[in-house]
């Protein structure tokens, strides 16, 4: 029996090709994948730092400012009726 086996350097072009389209079919891309994780982050800070604001949490979490993630998390959660 042969065993067949591709070098790291030579598999990468197919595991970055893969990953990403991966990303896209799933989350719409690399950047809404990393936005969907720090608007998650902005939840999670808030119940691990009760006493920062919104907007602290918002800011830790990699966002502009207020406008910016509540622009992105619009766009990334269109169908959400969640209001914050």
């Amino acid at each position: 029996t042969e065993i067949y086996t591709l070098s790291l350097p030579d598999a990468l072009p197919i595991l970055a090709s893969y990953v990403s389209r991966v990303l896209r079919e799933q989350y719409g891309g690399f950047f809404d994948y990393v936005n969907i994780l720090r608007c998650r982050h902005v939840d999670e800070y808030i119940a691990r730092h009760p006493e920062v604001t919104k907007e602290e949490a918002i800011i830790k979490s990699g966002f502009k400012d207020r406008q910016n993630y509540y622009r992105i998390k619009k766009h990334l959660f269109q169908n959400d009726s969640q209001e914050d």
